[in-house]
């Protein structure tokens, strides 16, 4: 393997894609680096996007070093999705997409000349444009979420964003990352406990093996907000919310470490009440009652 052309594998995340994806396989096409391998992990569509995916595939397999489609029986969910495309992926890089979100031309390029005088760096990401068909969405999405500024903070102000409870600012669509350095590190795979969460839980994983966020200064890729959308602006729909709360017990109240058997004995009951109910209501009260649980305790 020629080492300044490293193989990148781009994995495309589906799940009833069929609108969109042929738009974001085509823009992996179009990338001005040539030694990419193309994975598609779909999650049990219910469309024909998988038909499209192999009759595209079988059009343009000469791009690509080599393409894998991987096809479950049954859902699993959004983490379990990118845990089977990210252990099909056979390069020494690794960029996941959404179905239905774009990389510009000059995506990969700019990541792998990044790395190349970067060698410590091992996560990267970039400025991403917010588009899609209902504008209002797209505004209020741009206005709840991305925030550059984190990767000008220090590290304890990154972590302290990061299980806060504010809006998470990475600009997850843009993420690219070495696998092998992830899996030296422990960091292999995405919680499947979480589902419709693959991204936050990772953050906070990676800010505890005390892995720098680089940052490139440049659009590279095109992220869609649509109605489809699990998560639009201010407005998540029950899964998400799940997630969230989900989020909250494995992750974000490990930063109160003082609680002792109290605090495990509240974790176990929030599970127990994850796991019996996906009331949207429900979820508000039992994140709420956990932070009052916590301030109660003064921690």
């Amino acid at each position: 393997m020629d080492e300044k052309m490293p193989l990148v594998s781009v994995a495309v995340i589906t799940y009833n894609s069929s609108k969109y994806v042929l738009e974001t396989l085509e823009s992996i096409k179009a990338q001005t680096y040539k030694n990419i391998e193309l994975i598609i992990s779909d999650d049990s569509s219910t469309d024909n996007t998988m038909q499209l995916c192999k009759d595209w595939c079988d059009q343009n397999k000469d791009r690509f070093v080599r393409i894998q489609v991987i096809e479950p029986e049954k859902n699993t969910g959004v983490a379990a999705n990118c845990n089977r495309a990210e252990a099909a992926c056979e390069g020494d890089w690794v960029k996941l997409i959404a179905g239905d979100d774009l990389l510009l031309p000059n995506c990969i390029e700019t990541y792998i000349d990044f790395v190349k005088n970067n060698n410590d760096a091992i996560c990267i990401f970039s400025k991403v444009e917010v588009f899609g068909e209902n504008k209002i969405k797209v505004d209020n999405f741009k206005d709840s979420i991305f925030d550059y500024s984190f990767f000008d903070l220090s590290y304890d102000k990154q972590y302290e964003w990061l299980i806060d409870g504010r809006p998470q600012p990475i600009p997850a669509a843009t993420c690219f990352y070495s696998k092998k350095r992830f899996n030296d590190i422990g960091v292999c795979g995405f919680d499947k406990r979480i589902p419709m969460l693959e991204d936050w839980p990772r953050w906070i994983t990676l800010m505890e093996k005390k892995v720098k966020f680089y940052f490139i200064d440049k659009l590279l890729v095109r992220y869609r907000v649509s109605d489809d959308s699990i998560c639009s602006g201010n407005k998540y729909k029950p899964a998400f919310r799940k997630s969230l709360a989900l989020l909250y017990v494995y992750y974000q109240h490990k930063s109160y470490s003082n609680l002792k058997g109290k605090k495990n004995a509240y974790s176990r009951y929030i599970t127990n009440m994850i796991t019996i109910t996906d009331n949207s209501f429900r979820w508000r009260l039992v994140r709420k009652g956990y932070g009052l649980f916590l301030k109660f305790f003064n921690l």
